[in-house]
C-alpha cells in the first residue's frame, strides 16, 4: 500500500515539475526496479519513500506545514530522511525576505527535530543516542571515514578497481570450481556492480538537475553523499541497490532519458523486470538480495 501511495507522489511530481510527459514512466520504472520486492515484505522502504515523496510533493505545491511534518515523519522511519531538508528549503524558499515568509518555513525543522527526538528515545531506552549508528558498524562493519563521502567514494573506487582485476585476473582460472562463487569473487562482483550502480545514480542525478528539476537532483545528490559517508569494509556500497530505491528522482530522471528512445526504453523494462523476477525468486528463496 505504501509503494502505492509513493507511486501517486511520483506520478503527482513529474505532472507539475516535468508537465506530466512521462509520469508513466517513473512509475513504471520505480515498479520494476529490481529490488522493489522489498515493498512485499517487512520492511520500511515502502513507508519511507511514500512519506519522503509526498513530503516534496507538498513542498513543490506550497505546503510547508504539510511537507515538515511527512518530512520528520520520514526522518522517523529512516534518519537518512534527512537528504529532504536541501530540497525542501529550496522549493519553500521564500520570494520576498520578511519576516513572516522566513517563518512560513519554520515546519522545516521538524525533520531535525525528529531526528534529534529519535536519538533521544534511544539514550532513554538503551543508553546509546547514536545506536542506529553504531548497530550498522557492528552488524555491517560500516565506520564514518574522516573525511566523509569523498572518503567512501574513494573506497567504493579502489574496491570497484581491485575488483575488476580480480575478476580479470582469477576467473578464467576457477572455470572447473564447484557451482557458486568462492567469497573473493563474489566480493568482486559485488564492488564492481555496485560501483556502476553508483555512477548510473550520479548520472542520472546530474540528468535530474538538467531535465526535470534542480530541487529533485539536490535531494538524490543529498542522498548519495548520505550513502558515501558510512561505507562498510570489504564492500563499501553493500545494500546500495536497496537505499537508492528511496531516491524517487532517478526514476523520474531514468523516465526523462528514455523518453525519445524507445529502444532503450524497451532495454530497460526487460532488464528490470527480468532481474526483479530473479531478485523476488532468489528472495523468496532465502537469499540474500540488497
Amino acid at each position: 500500500m505504501s509503494a502505492g501511495l509513493a507511486a501517486v507522489a511520483i506520478a503527482r511530481i513529474v505532472r507539475l515539475s516535468a508537465g506530466g510527459s512521462y509520469a508513466g514512466d517513473s512509475v513504471l520504472f520505480f515498479a520494476l526496479y529490481p529490488i522493489a520486492f522489498v515493498f512485499t515484505a517487512a520492511y520500511s522502504d515502502g513507508l519511507f519513500v511514500a512519506l519522503a515523496a509526498w513530503a516534496y510533493l507538498s513542498a513543490l505545491r506550497g505546503r510547508p506545514a504539510l511537507a515538515g511534518l511527512l518530512g520528520g515523519a520520514a526522518v522517523l522511519a529512516r534518519p537518512t530522511g534527512m537528504a529532504l531538508l536541501p530540497a525542501l528549503a529550496l522549493l519553500l524558499w521564500p520570494k520576498r525576505h520578511t519576516a513572516r515568509a522566513w517563518l512560513a518555513m519554520s515546519p522545516l525543522l521538524l525533520l531535525p527535530g525528529a531526528l534529534v527526538a529519535y536519538c533521544l528515545y534511544l539514550r532513554s531506552h538503551f543508553g546509546d543516542a547514536f545506536a542506529f549508528l553504531h548497530s550498522e558498524g557492528a552488524f555491517w562493519l560500516r565506520h564514518v571515514p574522516a573525511t566523509g563521502p569523498i572518503g567512501g567514494l574513494w573506497d567504493a573506487v579502489r574496491s570497484g578497481e581491485q575488483g575488476a582485476a580480480e575478476l580479470v585476473l582469477h576467473l578464467p582460472a576457477r572455470s572447473g570450481a564447484p557451482s557458486g562463487f568462492p567469497k573473493p569473487e563474489e566480493f568482486a562482483i559485488w564492488n564492481v556492480v555496485q560501483l556502476a550502480v553508483l555512477v548510473a545514480a550520479c548520472a542520472l542525478t546530474w540528468i535530474c538537475w538538467k531535465r526535470v528539476s534542480r530541487a529533485a537532483a539536490l535531494y538524490s545528490a543529498a542522498t548519495i553523499v548520505l550513502f558515501l559517508s558510512a561505507p562498510a569494509a570489504v564492500v563499501p556500497l553493500v545494500s546500495e541497490p536497496r537505499f537508492l530505491i528511496g531516491d524517487f528522482p532517478l526514476f523520474i530522471a531514468l523516465a526523462a532519458l528514455v523518453a525519445d528512445r524507445p529502444r532503450l526504453r524497451g532495454a530497460l523494462v526487460v532488464s528490470f523486470a527480468g532481474l526483479g523476477l530473479l531478485a523476488a525468486v532468489g528472495f523468496a528463496h532465502g537469499v540474500w538480495v540488497s
